[in-house]
C-alpha cells in the first residue's frame, strides 16, 4: 500500500505547511493490547535462537528504544554478556579481540528479532477501548491532531497499520524508526514531526508513551527547541511493561494495580523532577482529564514540565506524593472531578 514510512509521512504532511494545532503523538505500544506480550516473546525467541536467555528484567527497562540499539544493550547486560563470553574458549579470549564478533552476534539477533515480528506483525491491533478514548479527544476538539510512531522499522509496522484503518482511526502522520537516523530516546522522531508539520513550539505536542523512553525523548527535545519540551504523558494503562495474563484482564485487576504502582516508584527513585512526565495516567478514560487539564495550564500560562508530575486516573488526580508518600516540589493543588 505504502512504498516506505518517510513517503507515508511526506504525503500526509503536505496538506499541514501551516498548521496550528495540538498534535498528540501517540506511541504503538500505548493503543495496542497484545503488542508488549509479543514484543517481549519476540526479544527472547531472537536471543534464544542464537544461544543466549535473556529475561523481562532485561529487557523492559529500555523498551520503546530504536530496536537495533535496544538489542545491543541487552547483550551487554552483566548476565547476558557473561553468557556470550562463554562461548568462547579462554584462549581465543585471551588473543582476539571479541568486540567485532559480538557486534556481528548482535546484528545476527536484531535481523532474527525484525523477521518474527515481521511474520507475527498481522496479529497486533489496536484495544477498541482505547480508540474510542481518541475518538472522544478529537470530538472535545476538533483541532487535535494524531500521529502514530514507532520503534520498529516500516515493515513492522505497514503490518499493523490495516487494524487501526477498521477501527477508524486515521494519522495525521506515522513515524518510524525507518525515517530517523537515532531512536529514542534521542528526540529525532518527534524533531520529525514538528519539522514535517510546520510546529514552531515544542509545547503544541502531547507525548503518549507507555515507557520512560517516549517521556525521555520528549525531554530530550530541548536540546534542539531552547530548553522547551513537549507535554509527557506516561500512559501505564496497557503498558508493555505490566505482565498482564490475559487479554480480558481489567484496567483495574489488583495485580495491575500493584504493578503500576512499582513502577511508578521506580521511576521516582531514578529520576530527578525535572525529567519526570508532566501526567501519569493508569486508566484509559483519565487521557480525558489530561486533555482538560493541559488547555487549562496553557490558559494560565503553564508550560510543559514547569509543574511537578500528577498521576490522572479515571475519577481523580493526585499529585504522587499523596499516593507513593514521596516529597516532590511545586505541588500543584489536589484536584478533584466526577
Amino acid at each position: 500500500m505504502f512504498r516506505t514510512a518517510s513517503l507515508f509521512s511526506r504525503t500526509l504532511s503536505t496538506a499541514a505547511k501551516s498548521l496550528k494545532k495540538r498534535v498528540w503523538v501517540v506511541d504503538i505500544d500505548t493503543t495496542a493490547g497484545q503488542y508488549g506480550t509479543l514484543v517481549k516473546h519476540t526479544f527472547k525467541y531472537a536471543f534464544d535462537e542464537h544461544g543466549l536467555k535473556v529475561e523481562d528484567k532485561d529487557i523492559l527497562p529500555e523498551m520503546g528504544m530504536k530496536k537495533g540499539p535496544h538489542i545491543r544493550l541487552v547483550g551487554k547486560k552483566p548476565r547476558v554478556y557473561s553468557q556470550w563470553l562463554e562461548m568462547y574458549p579462554a584462549e581465543v579470549k585471551a588473543k582476539l579481540d571479541l568486540e567485532p564478533y559480538f557486534e556481528r552476534h548482535m546484528e545476527r539477533t536484531h535481523r532474527t528479532f525484525e523477521e518474527k515480528m515481521e511474520q507475527c506483525a498481522h496479529l497486533i491491533s489496536p484495544i477498541p477501548a482505547k480508540m474510542e478514548i481518541y475518538r472522544k479527544l478529537r470530538g472535545c476538539n476538533p483541532d487535535e491532531l494524531f500521529v502514530l510512531n514507532s520503534g520498529f522499522y516500516w515493515p513492522v509496522v505497514e503490518k499493523i497499520l490495516p487494524s487501526y484503518y477498521k477501527h477508524e482511526f486515521y494519522p495525521r502522520m506515522v513515524v518510524t524508526a525507518s525515517d530517523v537516523q537515532n531512536g529514542r530516546p534521542e528526540p529525532d522522531m518527534l524533531d520529525k514531526i514538528m519539522k514535517d508539520l510546520k510546529i514552531d513550539d515544542p509545547a503544541e505536542l502531547v507525548v503518549v508513551g507507555d515507557g520512560y523512553q517516549d517521556i525521555l525523548a520528549g525531554k530530550n527535545l530541548a536540546k534542539l527547541y531552547h530548553g522547551r519540551t513537549p507535554w509527557t504523558v506516561l500512559d501505564l494503562t496497557h503498558s508493555a511493561q505490566l505482565n498482564v495474563e490475559s487479554e480480558n484482564q481489567k484496567e483495574n485487576d489488583p495485580k495491575l494495580v500493584q504493578q503500576r504502582t512499582e513502577i511508578i516508584r521506580d521511576l521516582l527513585d531514578k529520576t530527578s523532577t525535572k525529567l519526570r512526565p508532566d501526567f501519569i495516567v493508569t486508566s484509559s478514560d483519565a487521557l480525558l482529564k489530561v486533555q482538560e487539564l493541559i488547555t487549562d495550564r496553557m490558559k494560565h500560562g503553564i508550560r510543559p514540565g514547569e509543574q511537578a508530575a500528577m498521576i490522572v486516573q479515571d475519577n481523580m488526580t493526585q499529585v504522587l506524593e499523596q499516593d507513593l508518600g514521596y516529597q516532590i516540589p511545586a505541588v500543584p493543588p489536589l484536584l478533584r472531578f466526577r
